[in-house]
């Protein structure tokens, strides 16, 4: 009887033995949260990433982007091909906002609509959160009026998702001619744009 009261009173004990050690085998893991810096244009013709309005909070794991076009003339152009790298270790893509493109709704359903690609789908052939390059395509149909670049106009918004703490660039790639991606009847526009060598830097931290 006396060894049954005494495994008793051990079991009351243990709970209170538990909270005596303060939690201190409790593992927190603080949420990441991120922002991004971006310098501004140094061109007078390019093509240029600015931190989006759209993006309100450093509280959280995302930043938002706006991809930017100007030019100093009017410059027509009826094509997008864009090259957008990132470190996939520490960034994700998580959307493009292509709604409103200066060629037209990609999400909406017309004899006018652009055709429009990307590579953001894990499905793809090169996943752009794989190899860290993101790849848009925007194009007109043939006899579809096309975009005329002049003052600065929103290509396109990115979001992004940092998924661990540091820092990474997001960072315009030209076609290796000094051009950006823009494009008339599917060649590079004359005189060529070229992408600003400015990146925008996403620091994530918790």
């Amino acid at each position: 009887m006396r060894t049954a009261i005494i495994f008793i009173a051990a079991g009351l004990l243990l709970p209170f033995a538990a909270c005596d050690r303060g939690g201190n085998d409790e593992v927190k893991i603080l949420p990441v949260h991120a922002d991004v810096a971006v310098p501004p244009p140094s061109l007078s013709s390019d093509v240029f990433l600015q931190k989006s309005a759209m993006d309100v909070t450093t509280t959280d794991d995302v930043v938002v982007v706006d991809v930017m076009l100007r030019s100093t003339g009017s410059q027509a152009y009826s094509a997008l091909a864009l090259d957008v790298i990132f470190d996939p270790g520490l960034l994700q893509i998580s959307r493009i906002d292509w709604a409103s493109t200066p060629l037209g709704d990609c999400t909406s359903s017309g004899t006018c609509v652009p055709l429009c690609e990307n590579n953001v789908s894990p499905s793809s052939a090169d996943p752009a959160n794989t190899i860290g390059d993101l790849v848009i395509g925007v194009a007109l149909i043939s006899g579809c009026p096309g975009a005329t670049a002049s003052t600065a106009t929103r290509l396109m918004t990115l979001w992004f998702i940092a998924t661990t703490v540091g820092n990474s660039d997001i960072t315009l790639k030209d076609n290796g001619l000094g051009d950006c991606g823009i494009l008339s009847a599917g060649l590079p526009v004359v005189p060529g744009i070229p992408c600003d060598p400015a990146s925008a830097t996403v620091t994530a931290a918790r």
